[in-house]
């Protein structure tokens, strides 16, 4: 650019030609232009750069504080179905009381399981028939050796129906409780049904987290669905079902 100028100077000086002193203007004006385009380029690049950068932070950021926050709400739903539920069925006062040692070593297991690692290898079938089992109720389960879905869609489909019968101990006043399970490739469905008093959906206290959080949310979290069949003196169904793409 110095360089240029000079030149200018000197053809002026020594009386150039109107239009070679006009092209040498112009080159002068053109490379300072050039070199202006190419600062404000810079600026812009690392604006955008440091803009981006910024950006990407907080998007992990929000990642991270999301996946915490899921964490907090998975253990503390776990929580709920788990030890909270049991020491509230202690209140029911049945006479039976030989399943609570075993639910609460159950209740202990899945607490820890919670904390430590996804669980990967939850097997439905047999943890349908166990949770059956434990119940201090008549309980029958109707289901196949093995039924075979993603890891995320056995663990909600588990846990809502583990709800479910934590609210047929609680709230039925059932004798029998039905747990049926059927599936295939790509497909789910568990069915909770009780012969007990039933209630009315509607009058469910908002404060009541049981059947919002634990049965529906959950299923809706992995793409599925949660219906509830019921009304008063002619028992309770909860159906629980994913179907993949």
């Amino acid at each position: 650019m110095v360089v240029t100028g000079s030149l200018v100077s000197a053809l002026a000086v020594a009386g150039a030609s109107a239009p070679l002193l006009t092209a040498a203007i112009w080159i002068v004006v053109a490379g300072t232009l050039s070199r202006i385009v190419w600062v404000l380029l810079e600026r812009v690049a690392r604006t955008a750069d440091r803009v981006m950068a910024e950006a990407a932070a907080t998007r992990r950021a929000h990642r991270v504080a999301e996946t915490i926050r899921a964490q907090e709400r998975e253990f503390a739903g776990a929580l709920h179905d788990t030890a909270a539920t049991t020491l509230l069925m202690v209140g029911t006062e049945r006479p039976d009381t030989r399943w609570l040692a075993t639910q609460a070593r159950r209740d202990l297991e899945l607490l820890r399981a919670y904390a430590q690692h996804p669980r990967e290898d939850a097997h439905l079938a047999r943890a349908l028939r166990d949770l059956v089992e434990t119940l201090p109720l008549t309980g029958v389960f109707d289901g196949p050796a093995m039924v075979s879905v993603p890891p995320p869609v056995t663990c909600a489909v588990l846990d809502a129906a583990r709800e479910a019968l934590n609210n047929v101990v609680r709230h039925a006043r059932a004798d029998r409780v039905h747990v049926r399970l059927r599936g295939g490739s790509g497909w789910v469905r568990v069915t909770v049904a009780d012969d007990g008093c039933g209630f009315d959906v509607d009058t469910v206290p908002v404060t009541r987290r049981g059947v919002r959080e634990s049965i529906r949310r959950r299923l809706a979290n992995v793409g599925g669905s949660a219906t509830i069949t019921t009304r008063p003196h002619h028992g309770t169904t909860v159906a629980l079902e994913w179907r993949g793409e």
